[in-house]
């Protein structure tokens, strides 16, 4: 009797265990399968999420446009957008600096569960913690895509929400976790190359109070030698600049673009784009702002 009610509690969980997958698979299914077709998908973190006017980009190519850029997003996120995005996609890509530097327990992490992603996490140095964590998150199936974003307002003066001493710390010394998560990013690249997606990358400004800490830190040659094994992964890659140079304000704070920031960066990225033939990083550039 005892074997008998084992042998059922096991079959009921395995039964629950198989229709929970089931049902996952097919919501994720629904929220997330997406057309290539006149299709744009981008990826980054909050500057990409604030710098990028989705209206506009949408008016100016006629192409839907789907993002799944959100503040906090990290190589998780990452990794799980480039299983998610259909074969031959037009991409848009921000590997941003915070979003190498960011520590691991702060990253977004919310995007889904991906059994290849989290195998990926745990083969470059993530532990069982951290990989629970990331479960814990992602339980019920998440739309990945939008369609919409908020960028922040025009003002007269830049806002401060962070020290100026809270970037230096941060640019202090090289993480010890930075090479894992690149290696992470390349993987995620390797894998939108393998999908015959065309990519462009997008390198979003810092304020010039932040650039000067950023110039001169112990972290910056990492994150060029970064771009430059990023660049090293195609055979025709160019970079390419925008120049955001504006009597008005184009910055909101020391990491984001404003409205007007946001909307001169789309156009002149959409221009660039419909002219370029090669995979390229468009490094923009806000002047002395």
């Amino acid at each position: 009797m005892i074997i008998k009610f084992f042998k059922q509690i096991i079959l009921f969980v395995a039964l629950g265990l198989v229709g929970y997958i089931g049902f996952y698979y097919l919501l994720d299914k629904l929220y997330n399968s997406k057309s290539a077709t006149d299709t744009i998908f981008i990826w980054g973190d909050s500057q990409a999420y604030r710098g990028i006017n989705l209206k506009r980009m949408n008016e100016l190519t006629g192409k839907e446009i789907y993002t799944a850029a959100q503040l906090g997003a990290g190589v998780y996120d990452f990794l799980v957008f480039t299983q998610s995005v259909p074969k031959n996609s037009e991409v848009i890509i921000s590997l941003s600096k915070p979003t190498q530097l960011r520590r691991k327990e702060v990253d977004r992490n919310k995007s889904g569960i991906s059994l290849k992603a989290l195998i990926l996490l745990y083969q470059n140095n993530y532990s069982f913690s951290e990989i629970r964590e990331i479960i814990e998150k992602n339980l019920m199936p998440l739309r990945l895509f939008e369609s919409n974003s908020t960028l922040y307002p025009d003002l007269d003066t830049l806002v401060l929400t962070e020290s100026l001493s809270l970037f230096e710390k941060i640019y202090s010394k090289k993480p010890n976790y930075l090479d894992h998560k690149q290696k992470l990013y390349i993987k995620g690249i390797q894998n939108l190359k393998s999908k015959n997606c065309n990519i462009t990358f997008i390198e979003f400004p810092y304020h010039a109070i932040l650039t000067g800490i950023e110039k001169n830190s112990a972290v910056r040659s990492h994150t060029e030698n970064f771009k430059r094994e990023v660049a090293n992964l195609f055979t025709n890659y160019k970079s390419d600049t925008i120049n955001l140079n504006s009597p008005e304000m184009v910055m909101y704070d020391l990491t984001h673009l404003n409205q007007s920031g946001a909307t001169k960066l789309t156009e002149e990225l959409v221009s660039k784009m419909e002219n370029s033939l090669i995979t390229t990083m468009y490094i923009a550039s806000n002047g002395k702002q």
